[in-house]
């Protein structure tokens, strides 16, 4: 299957979203808003926050400039 890294940020809710998909489904996700980053992982999808990302990836038509590499998601997940 293969791995599909996204990067969106959504202006309204001023947040960074990084998600991880291998094939149609998410399996990590990271939020960075207000001095939070919330990670969420297939192990740990929820918590009083938020949760993973639960559509799957065909879903969603990604504007081009979503794609960012595996480098660039670990990255950050791993700040």
């Amino acid at each position: 299957m293969s791995e599909i890294f996204i990067r969106r940020y959504y202006q309204e809710e001023n947040i960074m979203y990084y998600l991880h998909f291998i094939g149609e489904e998410a399996v990590r996700q990271l939020e960075i808003h207000t001095g939070k980053r919330l990670r969420y992982t297939t192990e740990h999808p929820y918590d009083d926050d938020g949760g993973l990302y639960d559509q799957d990836f065909s879903d969603v038509e990604w504007p081009a400039d979503s794609f960012i590499t595996r480098e660039e998601f670990e990255t950050e997940w791993n700040k």
